[in-house]
C-alpha cells in the first residue's frame, strides 16, 4: 500500500480544499493513514453519515426486538397449538437458524453489489416475513417465516457494520460501532413492553410479532435516501460514481467540490491495493502452529458466551413464570413483576456496555482479565440464583450486566489478536461459532426447562467456568498490542 508520505512528495495532490476546518483536519489526520481515510475525517459527521446510523439503530433495535419475543410468546403458541418441548426449543433456534445463513451470504452479497442494496434487500425480506409470521397458523408456518425474518438480520448487520466503518471519520468510528449495541436492549424493552399490553389478549401474540417489524419498515424508507459506500464504488471500478459521492460528503455550506485527477488516481491505487492485500488469505492460517490455540480459545469464548447469552434471552421469562406461579399458588397473580423483571434485566446490559469498555482499557485487568471477570461474577450469580430462586428477577439484572463485559470485548479481542491478512477470516470463523451456539441455546435450554425448571441455570453456571478457564489461557492480552 501507498504510504502517506510517499503521497506527499506529490507537490499537487496535498488536496486542497478552501475550507480551513477541513483543510485543519487533514492535517492533523494521522501518518498511517490512507488519502481516502485522510478524506473521510476531513468531512466528520454529517447528515449523510447520520441517515445510515440511524438506520442501523433501527436495525439493531429490530434485533434485540425479534431475540426477545420469541421468548415471551412461546407459552402461548405452545398452548394454542399444543407444542411438545422440542418444537418449543425449535421455534426459539428457528430465527438463529435464518441469522447464520443471512451471515454467510452477507460478506459475498455486499461485496458484489453494493452495501446500500443489501441493506435495502434485508430490511424488506425481514419486513415481509416478520409481519406474515403474525398469521401463520400453525408450527412449521411460524418456523419457516420466522427462519427468513433471522435471515434478514443476518444479511443486514455485517453489511452495516461494514459500511458504516467506510464512511466514518476515524475519530469517531469506535464510539460509533460500539454505541450501535446499546440500542439491543432498548429494542428489548420496547418488544417487552408492547407484549405486556397485548399478549394476554386473544392474539394478542400477532399483534406483537407486528410491532416488531415497525423498526425495519422505517428502515426501508430511509434507505431510498442514503448513499452507497464510496470505497465499495470505487474498489468495483465504478470511479465516478465513487468519487462523486466523495465530493458531495467534502463539500460544505453548499459549496461545490471537486477531487483533481491526481488525487483521484491515489485514491483509487490505495484502496485496490488493499483490497489485494486481504484477498490473498486462507482460513487454514488459522489453524497453523502459530494460531491454533488462539483460533480455539476464542471460538470457544464465542460459543460460550452467546450460549449463555441467548438462552438467557429465551427461557428467563418462562422462568419468572414458574416461580411467580410457585409464589402464588392460586389462578392469578402479578404479571407486572414479571415484566418487570424483564425491563430491568435488559436495561442492565447498557451500562453493562459501558463498564465493559472501562475494564477493557484498564492497565489492570486489560481485555482477557475483563472477559474473565465477566464470565466469573455470572457463574457466581448462577449459583446464587439456583440457591435462591425466588429472587431470579433480581439477579437476571446482575447476571445480563456480567455476561454483556465478555460478549461486548470478545469482538474487540478478536479484531486486535490477529494480523490484517486473516483479521476478517478469523472474525468470520470466530462469529460462526457464536451463531452455532446460538442455534443451540433455546433448543436444549428448552429441553432442560421442560426437565427441570433450574436446569438450564446449571448448564449456564458450567459455561461460565468453562468460558473463565478459556479467557486465562488465552495466550497474550491485546490492549497494548500493536495491529499489524
Amino acid at each position: 500500500m501507498r504510504k502517506n508520505d510517499d503521497f506527499s512528495k506529490h507537490p499537487q495532490s496535498k488536496f486542497e480544499i478552501s475550507n480551513r476546518n477541513v483543510t485543519e483536519n487533514l492535517i492533523q489526520s494521522q501518518e498511517d493513514q490512507t488519502f481516502y481515510d485522510k478524506i473521510i475525517d476531513s468531512c466528520g459527521l454529517n447528515k449523510s453519515i447520520l441517515k445510515i446510523y440511524i438506520i442501523a439503530i433501527l436495525f439493531v433495535i429490530a434485533d434485540g426486538g425479534e431475540m426477545i419475543v420469541i421468548s415471551l410468546i412461546t407459552t402461548k403458541l405452545g398452548e394454542e397449538w399444543a407444542l411438545s418441548e422440542l418444537q418449543k426449543g425449535f421455534l426459539g433456534s428457528s430465527i438463529f437458524i435464518g441469522y447464520f445463513i443471512g451471515a454467510i451470504f452477507s460478506g459475498k452479497i455486499s461485496d458484489n453489489k453494493g452495501r446500500k442494496p443489501i441493506l435495502r434487500t434485508s430490511s424488506i425480506i425481514f419486513t415481509i416475513f416478520a409481519f406474515l409470521s403474525s398469521f401463520s397458523t400453525g408450527f412449521y408456518s411460524f418456523l419457516f417465516f420466522r427462519s427468513l425474518c433471522g435471515f434478514g438480520i443476518g444479511l443486514s448487520i455485517p453489511a452495516l457494520v461494514t459500511l458504516l466503518s467506510e464512511i466514518s471519520p476515524s475519530q469517531h468510528r469506535s464510539m460509533m460501532i460500539n454505541c450501535l449495541w446499546l440500542f439491543f436492549p432498548i429494542g428489548e424493552v420496547i418488544v417487552i413492553v408492547i407484549a405486556k399490553f397485548f399478549i394476554m389478549s386473544p392474539g394478542g401474540w400477532r399483534y406483537v410479532l407486528i410491532f416488531t417489524s415497525v423498526a425495519c419498515f422505517i428502515a426501508i424508507i430511509l434507505t431510498f435516501y442514503i448513499f452507497e459506500s464510496p470505497k465499495f464504488l470505487i474498489c468495483n471500478d465504478r470511479l465516478e460514481e465513487g468519487f462523486d459521492i466523495l465530493n458531495e460528503m467534502i463539500s460544505h455550506n453548499s459549496q461545490p467540490f471537486k477531487l483533481k485527477e491526481n488525487e483521484k488516481k491515489v485514491i483509487a491505487l490505495e484502496l485496490k491495493e488493499a483490497e489485494m492485500n486481504t484477498i490473498n488469505s486462507d482460513f487454514k492460517e488459522l489453524i497453523t502452529e502459530k494460531y491454533l490455540r488462539l483460533s480455539v480459545l476464542v471460538s470457544l469464548i464465542f460459543f460460550f458466551v452467546c450460549y449463555i447469552y441467548y438462552g438467557l434471552l429465551y427461557v428467563l421469562p418462562q422462568i419468572m413464570l414458574v416461580v411467580a406461579n410457585e409464589k402464588n399458588k392460586e389462578d392469578k397473580f402479578d404479571f407486572d413483576q414479571i415484566y418487570a423483571g424483564l425491563i430491568w434485566s435488559a436495561i442492565s446490559e447498557i451500562p453493562g456496555n459501558i463498564v465493559a469498555a472501562w475494564l477493557a482499557n484498564s492497565e489492570t485487568y486489560g481485555r482477557k482479565y475483563s472477559m474473565a471477570i465477566g464470565f466469573g461474577v455470572t457463574g457466581v450469580f448462577m449459583l446464587f440464583a439456583l440457591i435462591n430462586i425466588e429472587n431470579i428477577n433480581f439477579f437476571a439484572s446482575i447476571i445480563k450486566f456480567s455476561i454483556s463485559l465478555p460478549f461486548n470485548i470478545i469482538y474487540l479481542y478478536t479484531v486486535e489478536a490477529y494480523p490484517t491478512k486473516i483479521r476478517s477470516i478469523a472474525l468470520g470463523a470466530s462469529s460462526a461459532f457464536a451463531r452455532i451456539g446460538g442455534i443451540i441455546t433455546p433448543f436444549l435450554s428448552q429441553l432442560f426447562f421442560a426437565w427441570n425448571y433450574k436446569l438450564p441455570l446449571l448448564f449456564y453456571f458450567f459455561n461460565s467456568i468453562f468460558g473463565v478457564l478459556c479467557c486465562l489461557h488465552l495466550p497474550f492480552d491485546t490492549r497494548t498490542r500493536t495491529i499489524h
